[in-house]
C-alpha cells in the first residue's frame, strides 16, 4: 500500500492526517477473506453458545432440585451461580462481536424490546389466571406442601447423617 503523509494538522487534532491510498481491487479481495474468516469465526461461536446452552440446560434443573430440596434460606442461590456462569461465558464467547466490529449486547436496546420484560408479563398473566383459577390455586398449594415436606424430610436426614457423621468422627 501506498501512503502518503499531510504534514497540515488540524485545530482539533495534533496528530499529522494520513491519507491511504487503496487498490481497489486488493482491497476487495482483503474484504472477502476478513468476511470469510468472520463467518468462521462466527459459526465456531455458534458451536461454542450451542455446547454451553447443553450443558446448563440440565444443570439449571440441578440448581433448581438443590434450590428446593437444600436452598434453606437462599434456594436462589444455586441458580444464581449458575446465571453468573451463564453471563460470564456469554461475555467470553461474544457471539455476535468480531475483531473488527466490536459488540455491545446492551446497547441500543431498550426495555420494550428486551426478552425478559416479554417473559415478565407473561409471567404476570398467568399469576393472574392462577390467582382467578382456584383449580390452578389448589394444585399449586399442594405442590407447595409436597416440597415443604420434602424440605422437612431432607432437614431430618441431614440432621441424622450429621448426627452419625459427629458421633463416628469422635470414636
Amino acid at each position: 500500500m501506498d501512503e502518503k503523509t499531510t504534514a497540515d494538522k488540524t485545530a482539533e487534532d495534533d496528530t499529522p492526517q494520513t491519507d491511504i491510498v487503496h487498490d481497489p481491487v486488493s482491497s476487495r479481495r482483503e474484504d472477502r477473506w476478513a468476511l470469510v474468516w468472520d463467518v468462521l469465526i462466527f459459526q465456531l461461536k455458534l458451536a461454542l453458545d450451542a455446547l454451553r446452552d447443553l450443558v446448563l440446560s440440565p444443570l439449571s434443573f440441578g440448581a433448581l432440585l438443590l434450590g428446593v430440596l437444600a436452598g434453606g434460606d437462599r434456594p436462589y442461590r444455586y441458580f444464581e451461580g449458575l446465571l453468573r456462569f451463564g453471563r460470564q461465558t456469554e461475555r467470553i464467547i461474544n457471539l455476535f462481536g468480531t475483531a473488527r466490529v466490536p459488540y455491545d449486547p446492551y446497547e441500543g436496546t431498550s426495555d420494550r424490546l428486551a426478552v425478559d420484560t416479554l417473559f415478565s408479563n407473561v409471567e404476570e398473566l398467568l399469576r393472574r389466571n392462577v390467582d382467578s383459577n382456584q383449580t390452578a390455586t389448589s394444585a399449586k398449594t399442594k405442590v407447595d406442601e409436597t416440597i415443604d415436606d420434602l424440605e422437612a424430610r431432607l432437614e431430618k436426614l441431614r440432621a441424622k447423617a450429621k448426627q452419625r457423621f459427629d458421633g463416628s468422627a469422635s470414636a
